[in-house]
């Protein structure tokens, strides 16, 4: 039972942000304010899973969303918080934010057989490098000179949820310390990990920006999700740091799209295996375990069998099974095929030694 519960919270965590919807303004007028209120809240709950389900899906398919009526969403939400009221005797005016329960929504586009995506990116650590000139050194942190491209990210990463977490670094004197601009532009590959350990981030984002001829030409390269760099280019304009802030959300908006592109699910497509994986106690499986639920190609995860030292699981996944083995890579997780087994493991234990193939003896 605890277990359970752990698993639960686990998934919760990592899926909240991603079905999660704010800024949903609602603005009714009824025989008196308690039918407006209550209306309000249902029809603001029903625009919220519309917002959703268009974040999850294709833009193909916008059209055949199984958007639930406002009698029918409440059975999908899990929570929701209401801002800025203002009421009259028969008005009701307000901005809601609804989370949603991720199984409801996926359910939902399952049945309307909809590929879809059911979770964000592992969250992104941002090196924010500006170049002022054509011939200037490039700027990193806010020493000597501030660097309005690192602020551009910060406004871009304030409050945000969506398929792309992000992290920017505090630009204290320890960050200083472990990465410099130089060390930044070369990608020297020690610098940056120590960083990103520091934040506990799996991937880095490298996100370049130059300013040349009353423009900012802007590239971000880095994580194992993307095949290659996305860039835009923008004039600088009257306004540089608005146009910087809209340069930093075009490119995440193409980090969102190539992360959809390769994550999406698609009900015609079911698979399962089942796994052997090598584990150091209860602590290790839940990584791995909520590394797996954060997985947009695994549907969901059975335990067949867990011993102090290995489990035995059954994945439901969509794709092929060369779809799994990348999709797990960019979760820091190996699968791998060894005799009739499949091993899995987190990555650093694949790196540190070999799993032996002997099933543990199921309960």
């Amino acid at each position: 039972m605890v277990l359970g519960l752990l698993l639960a919270s686990g998934a919760a965590r990592a899926s909240g942000e991603l079905f999660t919807v704010g800024g949903i303004t609602v603005d009714v007028t009824a025989d008196d304010v308690g039918e407006a209120r209550q209306r309000a809240i249902a029809e603001g709950q029903a625009e919220a899973a519309r917002v959703l389900m268009a974040r999850l899906t294709r833009p193909a398919d916008h059209e055949r969303l199984p958007l639930p009526e406002p009698g029918e969403v409440v059975d999908m939400v899990r929570d929701f918080s209401i801002a800025d009221e203002k009421t009259s005797d028969v008005r009701y005016i307000a901005e809601l934010t609804v989370s949603f329960d991720p199984e409801a929504i996926a359910q939902r586009l399952r049945m309307a057989g909809l590929p879809f995506v059911k979770a964000a990116s592992p969250p992104l650590l941002v090196v924010p490098l500006y170049q002022p000139g054509p011939d200037a050194a490039w700027v990193l942190w806010d020493e000597p000179t501030p660097n309005p491209w690192r602020q551009a990210w910060l406004a871009q990463s304030a409050g945000r949820g969506g398929f792309i977490p992000l992290v920017v670094p505090f630009g204290d004197l320890t960050d200083l310390a472990t990465l410099s601009p130089e060390q930044a532009a070369a990608g020297e590959a020690e610098a940056l990990a120590a960083l990103a350990e520091r934040y506990e981030a799996s991937q880095v984002l490298i996100a370049r920006a130059q300013a040349a001829g009353g423009a900012l030409i802007a590239r971000a390269e880095g994580p194992r999700f993307l095949a290659g760099p996305v860039s835009t280019e923008r004039p600088l304009g009257d306004d540089p740091a608005q146009a910087m802030e809209d340069v930093a959300g075009v490119l995440i908006g193409q980090l969102a799209a190539a992360w959809k592109a390769r994550n999406l699910i698609d009900p015609a497509q079911g698979n399962q295996l089942t796994a052997l994986a090598q584990v150091d106690g209860f602590e290790e499986w839940l990584t791995l375990r909520q590394r797996l639920d954060a997985m947009a190609r695994v549907d969901y995860v059975q335990l067949q069998a867990l011993t102090p030292d290995r489990a035995q699981l059954t994945l439901y996944y969509r794709g092929e099974p060369m779809d799994l083995t990348q999709a797990m890579r960019q979760n820091d997780l190996d699968l791998m095929k060894d005799g009739d087994y499949w091993i899995l493991a987190t990555r650093e234990r694949a790196e540190a030694r070999t799993l032996n193939a002997t099933p543990p003896a199921a309960n």
